[in-house]
């Protein structure tokens, strides 16, 4: 229902942000060894002109709003951006969140559609990557959301230390009921261009990988990308660039108020952005830079894809021009 109501929408050649991933905060309360964002020491906007961008938003028909971060559960005022955004018949609000303050704050999010919580492994990986007692806070996550009647789902980020966790992983996304988005490391820090000792040897990768997509075959229920996105994962980098949504329906937004087209794998001190606040939300988005990037691995952005451009009869064909027939 959701990707059918954005085909709905006549697009063209415009840009209209349908979807957008708003970062209201780089402020993060844990430190992932795969991301610096919380590096990044920016302004964030008030509540006042937090209130003013959705008000151009919803006038501009989105459909969808992610808050992310850093940890948006750290906004002392996400209740009411939620609760405003509602107001302004935005139908679909979705959130990024390490767990860590779902439960407390529990009350001010139970209106959202989706929580996506990002889990490591079993108890012993994911508090190395985030800290002694993450891992609980994530299941009392899941608890509170599924009491909420909010879908829940698990964003895994692929290292070469987790790797052989996945069955593990997702053994335990289906007996919570959870789907599962599985997503390769970065190559460098997340939102920063140091480098980092993560990723996972190619073989081992692509093995992983497609044992994933070998599951999927079978009908595993919490592996949520689609065969076509886990064939595209297993290719890359060796693969041509799928037409990115990202130029024309999918935009990020972050703490500044400021657009930027996407920030994957990319340092987001330097990445080109547009000020909403000084601009407006149009026309911020119309002198956005063309996103003139060699294509990507963000699972997130693939699986938007996968979805969408068949309800769009887009002339990109994505199993021709993308996918291998095997892996």
């Amino acid at each position: 229902m959701l990707y059918s109501s954005i085909a709905k929408d006549k697009i063209g050649n415009l840009r209209v942000p349908l979807y957008v991933v708003w970062s209201l905060t780089y402020r993060c309360n844990q430190r992932c060894l795969y991301c610096g964002i919380w590096k990044s020491k920016i302004r964030e906007l008030s509540t006042k002109n937090v209130f003013s961008i959705l008000d151009q938003l919803s006038s501009l028909g989105t459909k969808v709003i992610c808050f992310s971060g850093g940890e948006p559960l750290l906004r002392d005022d996400l209740g009411k951006i939620i609760e405003y955004a509602h107001k302004k018949s935005i139908p679909h609000i979705d959130i990024n969140s390490n767990g860590a303050l779902v439960e407390k704050k529990i009350k001010e999010i139970n209106s959202i559609r989706m929580l996506c919580l990002t889990f490591d492994g079993p108890e012993a990986m994911h508090d190395r990557f985030r800290g002694k007692g993450s891992y609980q806070k994530v299941l009392q996550a899941v608890e509170a959301a599924k009491k909420n009647k909010i879908a829940v789902y698990f964003r895994t980020v692929l290292t070469k230390f987790n790797l052989k966790y996945i069955e593990e992983i997702l053994a335990l996304a289906n007996k919570l009921k959870v789907k599962v988005i599985f997503q390769p490391v970065t190559l460098t820090t997340y939102g920063t261009n140091c480098q980092h000792d993560l990723v996972a040897p190619d073989k081992q990768l692509r093995e992983a990988l497609g044992g994933l997509l070998l599951e999927k075959e079978k009908g595993n229920a919490a592996i949520n990308s689609p065969e076509e996105v886990l064939k595209y994962l297993i290719r890359w980098p060796k693969t041509k660039r799928v037409h990115c949504l990202s130029e024309k329906t999918l935009f990020h937004l972050g703490p500044d108020g400021k657009f930027f087209p996407c920030g994957w794998g990319r340092d987001l001190k330097t990445i080109a952005r547009k000020d909403a606040c000084k601009l407006g939300v149009w026309r911020a988005l119309k002198e956005l830079p063309a996103n003139n990037c060699r294509g990507c691995n963000n699972t997130s952005s693939l699986e938007f894809i996968s979805r969408l451009a068949p309800l769009l009869k887009s002339k990109f064909d994505f199993n021709k021009d993308s996918f291998p027939k095997s892996f």
